[in-house]
């Protein structure tokens, strides 16, 4: 059985660790902000939010994520150079 990648994915996928580092993003999701890899290394996910989303997740997604260690859906705005 073949292991596959965040590139074998279709859709965006950004991974993090708890610290929002981002860890790990595939080519469709680096396309959909309009970063270039060497843009988004050394980045956390709160960098690429825009301001709402970046209050939303200091004050709400992250604190539930440590009481209940999950959350089943998230719709965040991005900055893009688009």
């Amino acid at each position: 059985m073949k292991t596959l990648s965040v590139n074998d994915m279709p859709c965006g996928l950004l991974l993090t660790d708890i610290n929002c580092n981002i860890l790990q993003y595939n080519d469709p999701f680096a396309t959909m902000v309009d970063f270039e890899q060497a843009e988004l290394v050394g980045k956390t996910f709160i960098d690429i939010l825009a301001p709402a989303s970046r209050i939303f997740i200091q004050t709400h997604i992250l604190p539930t994520l440590l009481e209940k260690g999950s959350i089943d859906e998230i719709f965040f705005k991005l900055y893009s150079h688009a």
